[in-house]
């Protein structure tokens, strides 16, 4: 019998769950399932699960995408029973919950991130199979793949979700940095990329930034950046994923998106 993936992830007050059979590549459905800020966590929670048994079986597999900040460390120095000190270090701040690393070995590294504890509990009190992974991670595998399309030299993805702002940056197609910025207007995205941008040392007339995310974001930020540097490109995933795209539409979170390039 054919067993479904569930991919979560959550945005604006709704979950987004994407299901495919384990064995292929995209997805037969994508769905959401708005939840009211006024419950808990773990009602919340349990009303996703509620919805993911109506269209499986109990035993399907349940893959969630945290949103959290990462660390970056190089596989080559990378010891897993260092990982929860390296990343409170990272943020100077105790973090309550458990550290996690996924490997990006197409860049030689690994992607420390943080579960809040809060979350593990919602999650583990429905006796499923649930997996954890950093929600920018599959963004930073279709970067990785896209680099090589791009030229010599310095190169951004800024991926705009929210008041939520990742940068990822690359040189001669290495990746070199990754951060995560609150950044509620325009000008705050462009004052931190640029900061950013800058401290590379980085030319504004040569280097490309690319911006994706949600549609009204991306056109307003494109216009402000467009004042400090010559190459500002908006960006889809979509065209990438081909003939299999008629379960995709636009407002769907791109890292949920991403997962299925």
């Amino acid at each position: 019998m054919s067993t479904n993936t569930f991919v979560v992830t959550f945005a604006k007050g709704t979950f987004w769950v994407a299901s495919r059979l384990t064995k292929e590549k995209f997805p037969s459905q994508i769905e959401s399932v708005a939840v009211s800020p006024k419950q808990s966590l773990g009602q919340q929670v349990e009303q996703l699960f509620e919805r993911i048994s109506s269209v499986g079986k109990a035993d399907d597999p349940v893959e969630v995408l945290c949103h959290t900040p990462l660390v970056v460390i190089p596989e080559k120095d990378f010891h897993e029973a260092d990982a929860p000190l390296l990343y409170q270090f990272a943020f100077s701040k105790a973090f309550d919950g458990q550290v996690l690393a996924e490997a990006l070995p197409a860049e030689g590294v690994q992607l420390l991130f943080g579960v809040p504890q809060s979350t593990l509990r919602a999650f583990s009190v429905q006796g499923r199979s649930v997996s954890f992974r950093p929600a920018l991670a599959p963004l930073l595998r279709v970067m990785s793949r896209m680099k090589s399309r791009q030229k010599e030299g310095k190169s951004f993805f800024v991926v705009l979700r929210g008041e939520e702002m990742n940068v990822v940056a690359f040189e001669n197609s290495r990746l070199t940095l990754v951060n995560t910025f609150e950044a509620k207007t325009d000008a705050d995205r462009a004052y931190y990329v640029f900061n950013m941008a800058q401290k590379l040392r980085a030319n504004f007339s040569t280097a490309l930034f690319n911006l994706w995310g949600e549609r009204s974001l991306v056109e307003d930020t494109a216009t402000e950046f467009a004042q400090f540097a010559s190459q500002v490109r908006t960006c889809s995933i979509l065209p990438f994923i081909g003939d299999n795209q008629e379960v995709f539409t636009e407002n769907i979170p791109i890292e949920l998106q991403a997962c299925f390039f």
